[in-house]
């Protein structure tokens, strides 16, 4: 077992340094208490690895667009640097927890949302996006989380549906409140929204019930 010279403790597995004051062990290293999570290791490797390859095209990005001024009136690098910062950080998130399928396609959906409406407002392209991406990715989201729920055992599922659904929902009446030109693609997503809402009723009754009642501590 290895040995802490300035701390006077012995210390076992495979360190090399003193858990307590980081100095180097002494003695032959001892077998480690618990085994080693290779899976995670390797996780954390490529993550890194990822994450030094977005972060080093996000630098030089920056430093054409602003050291060298390669621009068209907007920085453009600026987005970029939003876009990898964000997804980093989401997938930052899904890497740590053991998060359902259903979650991850919510939150990376409507993430990618946010984004599209941010990075095309400052570029210039907003209606567009507004008008027809979103809509069209909020009702693939309806689709996809209809799949999970009505495939998921656990129940994890309905939760991210009905956010789904209330989020389809709210599209529409924001635009018919300002009393703005509603494109079809919005008025599309709420009949998806609706019918989905209805059919989930019809066949999960129950377990909607039950989810609204958890979730509102009713």
């Amino acid at each position: 077992m290895k040995k802490c010279l300035n701390c006077g403790i012995n210390v076992g597995g495979q360190r090399q340094q003193c858990p307590i004051c980081q100095n180097s062990l002494t003695g032959e290293a001892a077998e480690n208490y618990w085994p080693v999570q290779k899976k995670l290791k390797l996780q954390s490797f490529f993550y890194k690895l990822q994450l030094f390859i977005v972060l080093t095209l996000t630098v030089v990005s920056l430093s054409l667009d602003f050291l060298m001024n390669i621009n068209t009136g907007r920085h453009w690098s600026i987005p970029v640097f939003l876009w990898a910062i964000s997804l980093e950080m989401l997938l930052k998130h899904f890497i740590r927890k053991s998060v359902p399928p259903a979650a991850i396609v919510t939150d990376s959906v409507l993430h990618v949302c946010a984004l599209l409406l941010l990075t095309s407002w400052y570029m210039g392209f907003f209606r567009p996006v507004a008008e027809y991406v979103v809509p069209i990715f909020i009702t693939a989201l309806l689709i996809a989380n209809l799949v999970f729920t009505l495939t998921d055992k656990k129940g994890n599922a309905m939760v991210y549906l009905l956010v789904s659904i209330i989020i389809g929902i709210a599209a529409y009446a924001f635009l018919f409140v300002k009393k703005a030109d509603i494109p079809l693609s919005y008025t599309i997503c709420l009949m998806v929204s609706v019918i989905t809402f209805i059919g989930i009723c019809v066949f999960r009754g129950r377990a909607v019930r039950n989810e609204v009642e958890k979730r509102m501590n009713i």
